[in-house]
């Protein structure tokens, strides 16, 4: 894949309706998700700072692929939501990153 684009975004604390059951994650696990046409891999590493969330999105294929990489630093009770948008008209889909004592849980939102 070469020329992909690289773009750094963050997310700030949102609040998300919708959150399906939640699914506690342990450092470094992969979670990978479907979001629409979009492929969405996830992990969170441990810093002073609190849990990093890392998020890579993946939409397209082959040479003309787009990927976004996204980077949130969870505080106590904080969260993060990931989220794409739906096709015209259509409702989007997200995934919830949410800080639990010193972990990260993660669960399908809308």
């Amino acid at each position: 894949m070469n020329k992909i684009a690289l773009t750094a975004f963050a997310f700030g604390v949102a609040a998300a309706g919708g959150v399906a059951q939640a699914r506690s994650l342990a450092p470094m696990e992969a979670h990978e998700a479907a979001l629409g046409a979009s492929r969405v891999v996830s992990y969170y590493v441990v810093t002073n700072a609190g849990p990093q969330v890392v998020s890579t999105v993946m939409t397209g294929s082959g040479a003309q692929a787009v990927v976004t990489r996204s980077v949130a630093v969870l505080q106590p009770g904080g969260q993060f939501v990931m989220a794409v948008p739906g096709a015209s008209a259509g409702r989007g889909q997200a995934l919830v990153f949410r800080r639990v004592a010193d972990g990260v849980d993660v669960a399908r939102g809308r």
